[in-house]
């Protein structure tokens, strides 16, 4: 029995729809009060958190189609979005400094 097959697949998919979900509205929420705030790192954060919630649904796409190409692409943005953020990030930190 491997991943891809049922019920295993199908199992992770559900679980990672779920995942996703939560971390997609997690993300949103922190957004959303970042925006409120002024606070640039926490909103870096909830875009994080949002693109993990979109490569979580990649990798269930991945499990309940069995087509490795849509993990592969959510690996990408992810690994691509996390050198993006953490970039932006030590930027930020940078000029929060005193002088």
């Amino acid at each position: 029995m491997t991943l891809y097959e049922p019920p295993v697949s199908h199992i992770l998919a559900a679980l990672l729809v779920l995942a996703g979900a939560y971390a997609a509205v997690a993300g949103v929420r922190m957004m959303s009060s970042a925006l409120r705030r002024g606070d640039a790192l926490r909103l870096i954060r909830g875009i994080r958190v949002l693109i993990l919630g979109l490569v979580a649904g990649l990798a269930a796409l991945t499990f309940a189609i069995g087509n490795t190409g849509f993990l592969v692409i959510g690996l990408l943005i992810l690994a691509e979005e996390v050198y993006e953020t953490a970039t932006l990030a030590a930027v930020i930190r940078l000029g929060d400094r005193p002088a």
